[in-house]
């Protein structure tokens, strides 16, 4: 098997005369975060629908741990977990009773792993509540816990952090961080929260209007979108030497209008500044610059 859990070719889908995915390819490497950038009706939900198989494509080709016949796609999806479009749930059951339910229909054998991930997510305290009495970051919370269940070797969640409370987004983003360390477990996070993927990722993809623009490494991303102190002063030269004698800065370049992009102290901006103007040297301006990933994807589609 190759180091892919998920490999599209040319995958097209129609629905009547209005093509939503339009020869798209996509790639997630085995053991990665993959954040699924992309507007609202770009063809997010379609892609992960075709991959659960609740939906066929029009044409093309997808892989799942290199397998590609339909007969056998079935049987991989048995070593996933999905949430799409919010968690489909039996709103008069409890929340253990849901879990139950998943386990049955799954055929999964360890009741005691229902305790765990009700622990783990949170929701032991109220796993005997009727889940239509639930808010809707618990009910989101739940929907998580169902795509948990079996230990999946690769997690597909769409728009995970719905309805989630700050609290909540970093107790989500913990839970899938650790799961991804400690048992390798490959995740897919459809997501418009993009400041929160950008905590998580370690590999991208953005999708516009039903084609792929680019897949790339959170690392390479990082070099694109690379932020840096930007200096201004009175005497760029002198500041240049202070830089690196006594800051011992070796990442900075010195432009020519007289600033001076810093790229190597940029949690070290107000130790900059107090040492230039010990050494007599105005600071005119000393900001924190760089893309963040929602401007590089609206640059990336032209907006």
């Amino acid at each position: 098997m190759n180091s892919f859990v998920l490999e599209v070719h040319g995958l097209c889908k129609k629905y009547g005369h209005q093509l939503v995915l339009n020869h798209f390819d996509m790639r997630v490497q085995q053991g990665s975060i993959y954040g699924f950038v992309g507007e609202n009706g770009a063809g997010k939900t379609t892609l992960i629908r075709l991959i659960a198989g609740l939906d066929f494509p029009t044409c093309g080709k997808l892989s799942l741990f290199d397998e590609s016949d339909p007969r056998i796609l079935r049987r991989q999806r048995s070593r996933m977990g999905f949430l799409i479009e919010g968690p489909a749930l039996y709103l008069d059951m409890t929340a253990r009773q849901n879990l139950e339910m998943i386990c049955i229909q799954r055929g999964i054998p360890d009741k005691q792993e229902i305790d765990h991930i009700l622990e783990l997510m949170s929701l032991k305290e109220n796993s005997n509540k009727k889940v239509h009495n639930f808010s809707l970051g618990m009910r989101q919370r739940l929907g998580i816990a169902i795509a948990l269940l079996g230990e999946p070797e690769f997690l597909i969640l769409d728009e995970p952090i719905n309805g989630l409370d700050p609290t909540g987004i970093l107790e989500i983003r913990d839970i899938l961080i650790g799961l991804n360390k400690r048992k390798g477990t490959t995740i897919l996070i459809s997501s418009h929260i993009l400041p929160e993927l950008e905590n998580m990722a370690t590999h991208y993809g953005f999708i516009h209007k039903g084609r792929m623009l680019q897949e790339i490494t959170a690392e390479s991303l990082a070099k694109k979108c690379r932020q840096f102190v930007l200096l201004k002063t009175d005497n760029k030269e002198k500041a240049a030497a202070i830089l690196e004698d006594e800051l011992h800065s070796h990442e900075f370049d010195v432009y020519p209008d007289g600033s001076i992009h810093i790229f190597d102290l940029i949690n070290r901006s107000e130790e900059v500044a107090a040492c230039l103007t010990t050494h007599q040297i105005a600071v005119k301006e000393i900001t924190i610059c760089g893309e963040r990933l929602e401007n590089y994807f609206k640059n990336l589609i032209g907006v």
